[in-house]
């Protein structure tokens, strides 16, 4: 029995210093894919994927009203401008658009693929 003992003794010790020695090479491995998988979940809630659909419908909502104010401000904006001048092409002078500062960076997405919506 007590070599029985000792042999189960060694075997521990020496799986023991075998994870140890695995897991002492691979830290920082593991470490960097930690913080890989964090930066994918970090990006994926900056993108909306976690959003409940109340969430999101909120969210499309506000772009939108914000968008419509800032398209009847310019609205108004030039509308009073052509009314002053007495001239319709004041009024299309306010059409240009300059390619360089354009307001909307991209369209909005007419689906979005959030996590709710999977089976």
């Amino acid at each position: 029995f007590g070599y029985k003992f000792l042999g189960l003794v060694g075997a521990l010790i020496g799986y023991n210093l075998a994870v140890m020695y695995v897991t002492s090479r691979t830290e920082a491995w593991m470490f960097l894919e930690k913080m890989r998988l964090y930066a994918l979940g970090d990006e994926l809630v900056k993108t909306g994927f976690f959003m409940s659909d109340a969430e999101d419908a909120d969210s499309r909502e506000a772009h939108f009203s914000h968008d419509k104010e800032r398209l009847e401000a310019l609205w108004e904006e030039a509308l009073a401008d052509a009314t002053q001048a007495r001239s319709f092409d004041k009024l299309c002078e306010h059409l240009a658009v300059d390619p360089a500062k354009l307001p909307i960076k991209e369209l909005p997405k007419p689906i979005s693929w959030r996590f709710s919506m999977m089976p």
